[in-house]
């Protein structure tokens, strides 16, 4: 053992203590003067690290809207670097499980099967299991004590996981029943059911989803061929726009559509369900009056399916052409009072876009300029074969000087 003075990269010079051969201390001696700091340099480099550390960890938090943690000052920026390492893990364990139950959910053979076994786990059906791992993750995340991730920082996340389910779970075989009778209630049922599989009907702000866990050609007709719904992996789903009407009413109506049909359908909001029962929503219109989706300056008139009688009157407004890209008849603006005759005669509802169209082109022809032009005779040209016409002879005839003798 030796002790040598060596000049490290950053600059300092320090003591150290060596073991081992002489060669060997000094080929690690001329390493270390070209790679490494001095003990009090890597200390400050190893504390900034912590800190930038910290200060990413707290910032990400911020943006993933995980609360604020509740702690001593030393225990705060410890327990931030902790969860945010802990979470990384449970996302990244986490993400394998939503996209196999996106396929569960899409597999009516493996939905079935999944849904047997979440029975025997205490969960009404598949979907809420699912739910389930959905809460566990959100409540982990919402742990704010700095101790709690402090004392579990060498904790497996697949243990985090674990516990939490155990609690999630107790919880939810507790509350199961409630959740038995309130689907029994949003249930309806037809007479001679066609099959025992429920079409469950879930109304969003944007759109409507009907979950049906069977593969049925007459389910697929009113669904997609009449409805207009598209599968989007897990679940048919209609998207809400300025021509479907309000999300109660179209989820009222397949509501309505599968019943008449011998389906059972599933609709949790009371007055939505009665309305199905009733047919007391608002049809679909499938006729409107749009904006061109090109300039913008021209009305679209759009139907639903094929109708010879509806095309020749649209194509008699003047100006009309067919649109074959929106699969529309395009009339232009200046025609405004004769698209809002049609619309009015034939039951076409106007998009706030055709209704702009409209206005403003009721404006430009109420300022426009009305006059009476002045009438003029059409002037006369001589014709070949003419008698030109006569001169008139002047009274009085002055000869200039220079043309006197």
């Amino acid at each position: 053992m030796a002790k040598y003075q060596v000049n490290f990269i950053c600059g300092h010079t320090e003591t150290v203590q060596l073991f081992g051969k002489t060669s060997e201390r000094g080929r690690w001696i001329e390493w270390a003067e070209q790679n490494k700091v001095c003990h009090e340099c890597y200390e400050k480099e190893k504390e900034e690290a912590r800190q930038a550390a910290t200060q990413a960890a707290a910032q990400e938090a911020v943006e993933n809207g995980l609360p604020p943690l509740i702690g001593s000052e030393k225990q705060v920026p410890w327990a931030e670097r902790i969860r945010a390492e802990k979470l990384t893990e449970i996302d990244r364990l986490v993400a394998p499980v939503a996209e196999n139950t996106a396929k569960v959910m899409a597999n009516p053979e493996l939905l079935e099967k999944a849904n047997r076994k979440a029975m025997e786990d205490g969960f009404a059906d598949f979907a809420d299991s699912a739910e389930c791992l959905k809460e566990v993750v959100t409540r982990i995340k919402g742990i704010d004590s700095a101790k709690w991730w402090i004392d579990n920082r060498d904790e497996n996340v697949r243990h985090y996981l674990l516990e939490m389910a155990k609690k999630v779970a107790k919880e939810h075989k507790e509350a199961i029943p409630v959740a038995i009778d309130a689907k029994a209630e949003a249930t309806v049922r037809p007479e001679s059911p066609l099959t025992e599989t429920v079409a469950e009907i879930r109304v969003h702000e944007k759109s409507v989803e009907i979950v049906f866990p069977e593969k049925r050609e007459d389910f697929w007709q009113i669904v997609k061929k009449q409805l207009g719904y598209t599968w989007s992996g897990s679940a048919w789903t209609l998207a809400i726009g300025v021509k479907t009407g309000s999300a109660a009413d179209r989820a009222a109506e397949a509501g309505n559509r599968l019943l008449s049909a011998r389906f059972i359908v599933r609709i949790f909001d009371h007055s939505i369900r009665e309305a199905a029962i009733n047919a007391t929503y608002e049809p679909r219109c499938d006729r409107w009056i749009t904006r061109s989706g090109t300039d913008n300056s021209r009305f679209l008139i759009s139907w639903g399916g094929r109708d010879e009688m509806i095309y020749d009157a649209a194509r008699k407004l003047k100006g009309s052409k067919y649109n074959s890209t929106a699969k529309a008849v395009a009339v232009p603006p200046e025609q405004f009072a004769e698209v809002l005759d049609f619309a009015q005669m034939y039951e076409f509802r106007l998009s706030p876009g055709a209704q702009e169209i409209a206005d403003q082109a009721r404006q430009r022809h109420d300022s426009a300029m009305v006059a009476k032009p002045v009438q003029t005779e059409p002037q006369q040209l001589p014709q070949p074969g003419d008698k030109p016409a006569k001169l008139p002879v002047p009274e009085q005839v002055e000869v200039a000087d220079e043309f006197k003798d």
